[in-house]
């Protein structure tokens, strides 16, 4: 355990610049994770595929990822004007 504190705590300076945590509170935050992990791991098959076909039958018109949906199609019209995009040259501009 004690090298798994280090190791964590040397990743965590190293990637973040210089920090500080006691020894406790990343025992504490290590124990918290395992646990939410655990636990969700043995609630979450009940719920997973629970509201699945719901989710299917909403309709997408008006929702919230409408602007984003016109945004994406804007994009597309202004990169490739023409509607013959090939995959295996996305960067095509002419049809």
């Amino acid at each position: 355990m004690k090298r798994l504190l280090i190791l964590i705590t040397s990743t965590l300076a190293l990637a973040a610049g210089k920090i500080e945590v006691t020894a406790d509170k990343l025992q504490d935050h290590i124990r918290g994770g395992l646990l939410g992990h655990i636990l969700g791991d043995l609630n979450g098959p009940k719920h997973e595929n629970k509201y699945f076909e719901a989710l299917l039958a909403m309709p997408l018109e008006g929702g919230r990822h409408t602007i984003s949906l016109g945004l994406i199609a804007e994009a597309e019209q202004a990169l490739a004007p023409c509607d013959c995009w090939n995959p295996a040259d996305p960067m095509q501009t002419q049809c």
